[in-house]
């Protein structure tokens, strides 16, 4: 099974802070609109009241979002420089995949927001967010568990089967060659491809759902 190149790992980093930076800046117009609204700023108060349930759990998705991206930072640096060991850092990882699904759920008021029939009906748009959630939010909760339920001795190739499922070819792997790779495979490397699965599941979920209606007009 084949361990990441720093190639990758580079680009794994500069996806997390390209996606910090996305994050922040959407959610400095979703900021704006927010007390435009607690002071009574006509327009904010009236595009709050329009979108209604679709801004704030906009609002808190993204929040999720930034904070779970913020998180793949210290978690690469401890187990890709410190050497820290998975089982060490998998509430960090956890955590950082159960706020991710956060983000994925806060799409709920936007479908029938975009479905029901008014001037931003979106068929398409509400339909590409059921599927989002729906091949999304599950997976990444379903990781979440095994992480945090992770036992070195005997669940790791469980482990890395729900971690990623677009990398299947490297996991299918018998018992002979699990146990040898077991043995051979410091603990610095069996810690440094769970987090590699696991982010990158996460990542590849992300980037294809990048939308929010209701800050994006900020």
């Amino acid at each position: 099974m084949a361990f990441l190149t720093r190639n990758v790992k580079v680009w794994i980093i500069a996806s997390l802070i390209s996606l910090i930076i996305y994050d922040a800046y959407i959610l400095r117009g979703s900021f704006t609109i927010l007390f435009g609204y607690l002071i009574n700023v006509p327009q904010d108060v009236t595009y709050v009241n329009i979108t209604g349930a679709v801004f704030w759990a906009g609002f808190v998705g993204l929040g999720a979002r930034f904070i779970a991206v913020i998180l793949g930072l210290p978690v690469a640096y401890l187990i890709w420089v410190k050497a820290k060991p998975f089982i060490k850092i998998k509430n960090l990882v956890a955590l950082g995949l159960f706020l991710e699904g956060i983000n994925f759920l806060a799409l709920i008021p936007s479908i029938w927001f975009l479905i029901r029939p008014s001037f931003v009906t979106s068929l398409p748009l509400g339909f590409g967010y059921i599927l989002q959630i729906a091949f999304a939010l599950p997976f990444l909760w379903i990781l979440a568990l095994k992480v945090i339920k992770y036992h070195e001795r005997n669940q790791k190739p469980a482990l890395l089967k729900y971690a990623s499922p677009c990398d299947q070819r490297s996991l299918q792997m018998d018992k002979h060659d699990f146990h040898r790779y077991h043995k051979v495979s410091s603990t610095r490397h069996q810690s440094s491809r769970i987090f590699e699965c696991s982010y990158s599941h996460a990542l590849s979920r992300s980037f294809g759902g990048y939308r929010r209606l209701s800050t994006n007009s900020a």
